[in-house]
């Protein structure tokens, strides 16, 4: 289900998210995306808690560009865990925007 969420109100729980570090030179191209009124895809985020699965580049981008009051597509998703939550931010971070690195791997692995 899509729904419209204030950028303040997700929780960005690093156990989640399976990069080792966020990119700013990506977040600075999603932002000039931004500008040019690029549409974006929703990011995922669980019902429940509102915990970040997929779209942390997004968010940065949105933050950065609009602040933290904006509101943007979620896809929200009920999760039965954290395990879950964390499996699913893999297979979605695999699948699009920048590739998973070496140490991102590693990261998700550890």
């Amino acid at each position: 289900m899509i729904k419209k969420i204030k950028i303040s109100k997700l929780d960005m729980d690093s156990d989640i998210y399976p990069r080792a570090h966020l990119n700013n030179y990506h977040v600075d191209e999603i932002v000039e995306a931004l500008k040019a009124k690029a549409p974006m895809p929703p990011i995922t985020v669980d019902k429940v808690t509102l915990k970040v699965v997929d779209g942390w580049h997004r968010i940065a981008a949105y933050r950065k560009f609009l602040g933290d009051d904006t509101r943007i597509d979620a896809d929200v998703k009920e999760y039965a865990s954290i395990p879950e939550m964390f499996a699913d931010s893999i297979r979605l971070n695999a699948s699009h925007g920048q590739g998973l690195s070496t140490m991102d791997e590693a990261h998700c692995l550890a």
